[in-house]
């Protein structure tokens, strides 16, 4: 699990060297550009340096927008807001234990992050995460790339009144993390543990040179058309469900695993081959073909838990 408590110790502490700027009335749409400056109010003409800047001097439910490319630093969200890179914007993350985007928004609060690089300064250590996200009722990550990071997207928000957090993750390329391209579990803090019931559609995306492609430990996950490789294990649901339609896992130590008696993966129309394990199932955990897939040119675990009829 996350610790959300040090992690945002840090990012306050980052934070603070923003907060020192002139009153502005809030913008319905916020700009950035390499050259602004945030004593700017991030209008189009008087745009300004920082997303965390732009943040701040927008609306609840408004946008913030790219006017040219640049590094925009990191960034912690506290509302509902759209966070758009124009494929232009980038976010280097460059403090131990502060994530790039952080988003803490309310319990009703829906946050849209798009067109977006993130990376890491190759000296930074210490549970650095692309995107960590521990409260608010939904997530949109929509054609963004990560490189570089510990973790490239860690999912935890507990669920509230307002029923189970929504993640959609979509033409979202993750490379090159030390532990895992997307992590979704709950986290700790100084009150003790915060489970996550966090239900997960993934589409078109792609996780190549991690140490574990997907791990789902809480929550739920839908995944389609997308593609693992290159890792420990491709793709985990522990104690939990996947769904994995019309994807590839290839190249890894481990394609797909089902781990623990609560666990279960529901494979249709995959392709899973040149692994050394290709399914692997532990402590009681269950992978259920429907009998449409490739699974072929692995070392052995080409046998599924069980086989049922598509319906």
């Amino acid at each position: 699990m996350l610790n959300k408590t040090k992690i945002n110790a840090a990012v306050c502490a980052v934070a603070a060297a923003f907060m020192a700027h002139p009153a502005w009335a809030l913008n319905n749409r916020s700009w950035v550009v390499s050259f602004g400056s945030d004593n700017n109010n991030c209008t189009a003409f008087f745009p300004c340096k920082t997303f965390q800047h732009a943040h701040d001097v927008t609306v609840d439910g408004g946008e913030v927008d790219v006017l040219d490319a640049g590094d925009y630093g990191g960034l912690m969200i506290t509302k509902s807001i759209t966070i758009d890179g124009g494929n232009m914007g980038y976010i280097q993350t460059s403090v131990a234990f502060v994530p790039a985007i952080t988003v803490d928004a309310p319990p009703t609060g829906k946050v849209i992050l798009r067109n977006l690089s993130i990376g890491s300064q190759p000296q930074v250590a210490g549970n650095t995460a692309g995107i960590a996200w521990f409260t608010g009722q939904a997530l949109s990550i929509e054609g963004v790339s990560i490189s570089g990071v510990e973790t490239g997207i860690a999912v935890g928000p507990p669920i509230t009144d307002f029923g189970a957090p929504r993640l959609l993750i979509k033409d979202v390329t993750i490379r090159n993390c030390s532990v895992t391209g997307i992590q979704i579990e709950g986290f700790t803090n100084n009150t003790g543990q915060h489970p996550t019931t966090t239900e997960a559609t993934m589409d078109h995306v792609t996780i190549e040179n991690t140490a574990t492609g997907v791990y789902v430990a809480e929550g739920k996950a839908n995944i389609i058309h997308s593609v693992f490789s290159h890792a420990s294990v491709g793709a985990v649901a522990a104690q939990t469900e996947i769904n994995l339609d019309d994807s590839s896992v290839f190249y890894s130590a481990r394609g797909v695993r089902a781990l623990g008696a609560n666990a279960i993966v529901r494979i249709a129309g995959d392709n899973v081959h040149d692994n050394t394990v290709a399914l692997d199932t532990l402590v009681g955990g269950q992978i259920v073909s429907f009998g449409n897939n490739r699974i072929l040119g692995n070392g052995s675990g080409e046998t599924p838990s069980s086989t049922t009829a598509l319906k």
